[in-house]
């Protein structure tokens, strides 16, 4: 048995301190992938976030992308413009952000799909 201990409002914040809301943004980025030869890598171009991104190997691109779209997702949700990004490019949150919250308290997911000419579908799609 669990006995909580300490001001009431104490131990509410704590717990809630370890609850993050997990936000789900639905929509299509659009990426194009091609393969360099020439420059033995990977090049991508997302056209709704105004990107570019490149990797030597297929891991290093994919892993690029990621932290690129979580860079510019993190950087709204902390400039409080995340809400109003998502629906200037048609996509939804879901559930929607409260209209109080703490960047540190969100759980970002952002699915994407990285096409690319003999891949498994599965193995092309990012979390």
């Amino acid at each position: 048995m669990f006995i909580a201990q300490g001001p009431p409002g104490a131990v509410l914040d704590s717990l809630m301190a370890t609850v993050k809301i997990k936000v789900r943004i639905e929509g299509e980025l659009g990426w194009r992938v091609i393969e360099e030869p020439e420059n033995a890598g990977w090049v991508g171009v997302c056209d709704a976030l105004g990107i570019s991104v490149e990797g030597a190997t297929w891991k290093e691109f994919t892993e690029a992308a990621n932290e690129a779209v979580d860079y510019i997702v993190r950087t709204h949700l902390a400039e409080g413009t995340l809400t109003e990004f998502v629906r200037k490019h048609g996509w939804r949150l879901s559930p929607p952000l409260p209209a109080e919250v703490h960047p540190d308290d969100v759980e970002l997911d952002v699915p994407f799909d990285l096409p690319r000419v003999g891949v498994d579908a599965a193995e092309a799609r990012i979390h």
